[in-house]
């Protein structure tokens, strides 16, 4: 029989406590954040006079509802200095107990936004299903997988330096898509600066306006979050859109460039707002090496394969 609960039943709820991360040098805590990326955790840092450091793996609830778990011990402070909950279970969790409450917090992310962020008093009551059966999850897992599929690209050449502005045209996304109202349904890929699926907002009957592939990067939300997109697209003006000048660049030059991004996204906030100016100042380096002819055909075979397999979730 399923049992509803709330969450204030399983968990106690703190407030992650600490300085900036660029206050930190190197160490070996983890220095949690916004975001799902990288599970949240933005660096490995050492910890300073007054951080709170957390010595239990917990759950780590950002201001916008991304629920990501944590291993101990670990620190943390929400970007632009919004909040950050954490959720320490009142009795003892296993690591797959966590990821069962955590997926639950995720689905209420459409409650929170800007105007109003995730605090303890505000998601103390969210409703959870009651986590009873154990599914091991990584045996049924191991199971699924059975697709091998080669991600590595060994990169070659003699590396270059550019500046982004060098390599792209750089310009804000359409504004007329600001709004989604009046939209319908279609097969035109819409980007906004969702941090998930792409930044893919939905699927609409509008005009392709950027023809593949290009760079999207969130200037809000998910701030600098860059994704490359391989369909022709629409975006909106919460991203800026990266067009290569050279039409021969290759799709491993672009992860290349969007991987490079993410790296210096911490440099971007709301107080500190990412243009396509001060982006274009932005220094890359860039490979020659190309994906393998059977990249996207292995990744796509693979995708199918698990999305077929695991209805045993549902």
């Amino acid at each position: 029989m399923t049992m509803i609960i709330t969450l204030k039943d399983k968990f106690n709820i703190e407030n992650a406590k600490s300085k900036a991360f660029e206050s930190h040098v190197p160490g070996n805590v983890a220095f949690v954040t916004n975001g799902l990326d990288n599970n949240g955790i933005l660096g490995y840092v050492e910890p300073l006079s007054g951080d709170k450091i957390f010595d239990t793996k917990a759950i780590s609830v950002s201001s916008f509802c991304e629920a990501t778990i944590q291993k101990p011990p670990f620190i943390g402070r929400g970007n632009g200095g919004s909040g950050l909950v954490i959720l320490i279970p009142k009795e003892e969790m296993t690591y797959e107990n966590l990821y069962f409450y955590a997926a639950q917090i995720n689905q209420h992310k459409w409650r929170f936004s800007f105007g109003r962020m995730v605090i303890g008093d505000r998601i103390k009551d969210l409703p959870l299903i009651e986590k009873k059966k154990e599914l091991h999850l990584n045996q049924r897992l191991d199971s699924v997988l059975q697709t091998k599929i080669n991600y590595s690209v060994k990169l070659k050449g003699a590396p270059q330096k550019y500046t982004i502005e060098e390599f792209f045209s750089i310009s804000y996304g359409q504004k007329e898509y600001e709004s989604k109202e009046g939209l319908n349904p279609g097969r035109t890929v819409l980007i906004s600066s969702k941090g998930e699926d792409k930044g893919c907002y939905g699927l609409f009957d509008i005009s392709p306006f950027y023809k593949a592939p290009i760079i999207t990067v969130p200037r809000t939300g998910t701030i600098g979050h860059a994704f490359v997109q391989e369909y022709d697209c629409c975006a909106n003006s919460d991203c800026i859109v990266l067009v290569p000048k050279d039409p021969k660049t290759t799709l491993s030059q672009l992860y290349q460039v969007a991987a490079q991004i993410r790296k210096i996204k911490w440099k971007y906030n709301y107080g500190r707002k990412i243009t396509p100016e001060r982006l274009g100042k932005e220094e890359i380096t860039l490979f020659n090496e190309t994906l393998p002819a059977n990249f996207n055909e292995n990744v796509s075979a693979g995708l199918s394969h698990l999305s077929s397999q695991v209805t045993f979730l549902k």
